[in-house]
């Protein structure tokens, strides 16, 4: 039970009875938003921060983007395919503040493209989601991009699934007096702020935002959702399961 929370009972209240009305499904994807937010408030992350999002089409590296946008900041998305990163303009604040970056896997193109990004004055955060597809005998270019795109006193946080070794530059690191930190989850306290951010409007849920849910299936409809669930791979789409009804009151 030490890890169980209780949801504000105004999250779910109808706008006329003063509360937000949000529907259960809306609050489907809490559990990604606050990985992102776990390292992005443990760097510091708020208004007048830039930081790097990479790769930025997955679901927790979204919900960093997401988060990171609700926060203030303004993001850098970066991945291989252009096209799977435009869907994150949805997001609440993306229009004014979110450059698109296609990686190419050159180290010198895809730093120079990240830089350029960020107004040339480098981010104050490289947040990296690499798969774990993305470990083997080197360093992904993107990595080493990114690092070379912070800027003096910036932090690399690393939150994604590489279980290789990376090779970090020695003097890069001590010259721009870079920070390197890993960050596993969330705190309590980060997860309770978290829920404060939607209580007062800060962080907005929903389909109003592109936060859409692929389809919501009872138990009898187990094997029909889990089809569904294996078509869909990136940000967003996800498959609920109400045991409950999708109607049921909270």
């Amino acid at each position: 039970m030490e890890n169980c929370f209780q949801l504000p009972p105004s999250l779910f209240q109808s706008k006329e009875e003063g509360g937000l009305g949000y529907h259960f499904k809306d609050l489907a994807m809490l559990h990604l938003h606050l990985v992102g937010f776990g390292g992005l408030e443990a760097a510091g992350v708020g208004p007048g921060s830039t930081v790097i999002v990479a790769p930025g089409s997955g679901k927790f590296s979204g919900s960093a983007v997401f988060t990171a946008l609700a926060l203030g900041a303004r993001v850098v998305a970066a991945g291989r395919d252009l096209r799977k990163l435009e869907h994150l303009y949805q997001l609440p604040g993306a229009r004014q503040r979110i450059k698109l970056v296609e990686l190419v896997g050159d180290v010198a193109k895809d730093q120079q493209a990240l830089l350029h990004a960020t107004g040339g004055k480098g981010a104050h955060v490289y947040m990296d989601f690499s798969p774990p597809a993305a470990s083997g005998p080197t360093t992904a270019p993107h990595i080493t991009a990114g690092i070379n795109a912070l800027r003096r006193g910036g932090q690399l946080v690393l939150e994604g699934g590489i279980y290789t070794d990376i090779a970090l530059d020695y003097r890069t690191i001590l010259f721009n007096s870079l920070t390197v930190r890993g960050q596993m989850g969330y705190t309590r306290q980060q997860l309770e702020a978290f829920i404060r951010m939607i209580e007062n409007g800060n962080v907005i849920l929903g389909d109003a935002v592109g936060l859409k849910i692929a389809g919501t299936f009872g138990l009898e409809r187990m094997e029909e959702a889990m089809d569904l669930a294996e078509k869909g791979t990136g940000w967003g789409g996800d498959v609920l399961l109400a045991p409950n009804g999708e109607d049921h009151k909270l």
